[in-house]
Formats: structure tokens, sequence, C-alpha cells
């Protein structure tokens, strides 16, 4: 009979694992799927339809619910002019040193959706345009 060599001991033992951990890879895309769908909410707020667009996107990429945070007070054109000092934005950026110190809280027209919504979801996208540098103050009313 004749001996087998270390380097073939090796070359089977080696054969063997590869193959194992090729059965074990293969077996982890079922277990992946087998997984729970995950409820995802993508929840924006956009006064001129950029945020909204990105959201749409997140959305199709993501399988979620999207839902737009709408101002019981809708703004305007006008509101959002941050270069005019009587504009409602400016208001807002101006009422406090810093907006978590602001008063000023626009109410939300569908807050009770959006909390239904959240308490659902397992992930949360949360996208809102940066007006003059900072969070539109709708995005404190939400968050508080």
């Amino acid at each position: 009979m004749k001996k087998t060599g270390k380097g073939t001991i090796q070359r089977i033992a080696a054969a063997f694992l590869a193959f194992a951990m090729a059965v074990s890879v293969s077996g982890m895309g079922e277990v992946e799927a087998a997984k729970p769908k995950k409820n995802i909410a993508i929840i924006y707020f956009s006064a001129t339809g950029t945020t909204k667009g990105a959201a749409m996107k997140i959305q199709k990429s993501a399988k979620g619910k999207r839902l737009e945070i709408k101002a019981a007070d809708p703004y305007t054109e006008e509101d959002l002019d941050y270069t005019d000092d009587d504009s409602r934005v400016s208001k807002e950026r101006d009422s406090a040193s810093s907006p978590a110190k602001s008063k000023e809280r626009p109410e939300i027209a569908n807050l009770k959706a959006i909390k239904k919504a959240v308490k659902k979801a397992d992930v949360i996208y949360l996208g809102y345009p940066i007006w003059n540098g900072e969070a539109p103050h709708i995005l404190y009313t939400f968050v508080e």
C-alpha cells in the first residue's frame, strides 16, 4: 500500500473545508430571505418639492411607506423668502438664539398619521431641507 504524504492530506483537508464553506455560504441567502420584512417609514418635509423628490427615490429603493410632514398653515413662496426679515421663515429663525430654544413651532396637520407610522416602523428615514443653515422649525415640532 502506498503512503499518503503530508501534502496530500493538507490538500484533501483544504478541499473539504472549501466545500463546507461553500455549502454554508450558499445557505446564507435562504436564512436572510426568511427574516421578517422590516416596516420602513420615509417621513419628510418639503416646502418646494426638492426633498419630496429625494424621499420618492428613497421609497423606491427601500420599499417603505412615504409620509409628508404637512404644515397646518402651509408655507407660501413669500413665507420662504429668507432675505425678507418679515417673512415667516425669518421670524422663525430669529425667534431665539438657537432653534432648540425657539418657541416658534409650526403645527403639523397630519401629526396623528405620522405618529402611527412611526410607532409601526422598524426603520425611519427623515428628510428635510436646510433653511439658512438649519432645519425648518416644523422639524422641531415633529421631534418633540
